[in-house]
């Protein structure tokens, strides 16, 4: 058997019939193994069950896995050795803080934390079954880059649980590897699927500009990762999380088009001077991006000059502020949020100052 070489094992991909779980679950067939698919949507599994079987040996299985019930209903339709489980289902919620109701940490939580939990548990046997010393059994945990950063939109129990799902194969790791059963976590970046269509459709060139290399991810990059953590040559990984996002999360580059690349340089941080102009148009886009997607307008301060000697007047305007010199910019909370808003357009600026 091949290094990346998949044949003979059978793999369990959630949420498989769309997005990163149908590539996950395309590379998989293209590597030999045999697939179960599941999702909620009965019709959804069948058109992609359609799809797939152009590539092998694939079976469908609706499942709501919101619930234990049904993570104990989709394990037990599991016949046989279970190789590899991928808990990929997963569901997101953005609203502004101080609207962001109970149901979006209910549903978040109960489909991103609990099910990952319930269904590798109700797995053991099968997973134990396929096990050998030399050939572990794998389980996978889909995350995300927002689980290891602080995002840029108000989604708050999806990035709080997306840094579950990357805690959970550490605990996990430690628990089952006497069991032979690896356990890790894969953290996407930018990659089409519906649940970042919209995103993409509308900051798609400013988030390819913000990868070192300068790109979202193929399918290709994903299912590659997945074949690597599931075969003989990922099996003596464990409790480890992978980014697989370009370099946008492991370097913490700005989201920013090159040509406004010194904009973001001399924000790059709490009270830098920038350029008056420069900073007009930077909490322009932070007041857009505040209405698109939560509280950064109400977190926009001018609060310059930058040299304390020449302080504002009581009451100064951003209309107000000289057409040249050097002022501060303070941002309330990270820095890294701040590059990575940098690159939307602007239609208005509602920027306060403030005396310093």
């Amino acid at each position: 058997m091949g290094l990346f070489d998949l044949t003979g094992k059978q793999a369990l991909v959630t949420g498989g019939t769309r997005g990163i779980g149908l590539m996950i679950a395309r590379g998989f067939l293209d590597a030999g193994a045999s697939v179960i698919i599941s999702s909620r949507d009965a019709g959804a599994c069948e058109q992609a069950r359609a799809e797939l079987s152009a590539h092998g040996d694939v079976t469908a299985v609706p499942a709501d896995l919101s619930s234990e019930a049904e993570c104990l209903r989709l394990a037990g339709t599991v016949e046989g050795p279970l190789h590899v489980l991928v808990n990929n289902a997963g569901a997101t919620w953005g609203a502004p803080l101080l609207e962001f109701p109970e149901a979006a940490w209910d549903k978040v939580l109960n489909l991103n934390v609990k099910s990952p939990f319930f269904l590798t548990r109700a797995l053991l046997g099968r997973l134990e079954e396929a096990a050998s010393d030399d050939d572990p059994a794998r389980v996978i945990n889909i995350g995300s880059i927002d689980g290891l950063r602080v995002p840029a939109l108000p989604t708050y129990s999806s990035s709080a649980s997306k840094a579950a799902v990357h805690m959970l194969p550490k605990v996990l790791a430690k628990e089952l590897g006497p069991w032979r059963i690896t356990v890790n976590a894969i953290a996407p970046g930018p990659f089409e699927s519906k649940m970042m269509a919209a995103t993409l459709d509308a900051f798609g060139d400013a988030i390819a500009a913000s990868a070192p290399l300068g790109r979202i991810g193929r399918a290709d990059d994903m299912a590659g990762t997945a074949v690597f953590l599931s075969s003989r040559a990922g099996s003596y990984v464990t409790g480890a999380i992978i980014p697989v996002d370009g370099g946008i999360a492991t370097t913490l580059r700005s989201a920013v088009p090159p040509g406004e690349a010194p904009v973001a340089q001399r924000l790059g941080g709490a009270d830098q001077p920038v350029e008056v102009a420069d900073l007009r148009a930077a909490v322009a886009r932070l007041d857009e991006v505040g209405h698109r997607g939560g509280q950064v307008d109400r977190h926009a301060q001018i609060i310059g000059p930058y040299r304390p000697a020449a302080r504002l007047p009581s009451g100064a305007s951003c209309g107000s502020l000289p057409a040249r010199g050097c002022y501060a910019v303070r941002i309330r909370g990270r820095a890294a949020s701040i590059r990575r808003t940098l690159s939307v357009p602007a239609s208005s600026a509602k920027a306060r100052c403030c005396r310093t």
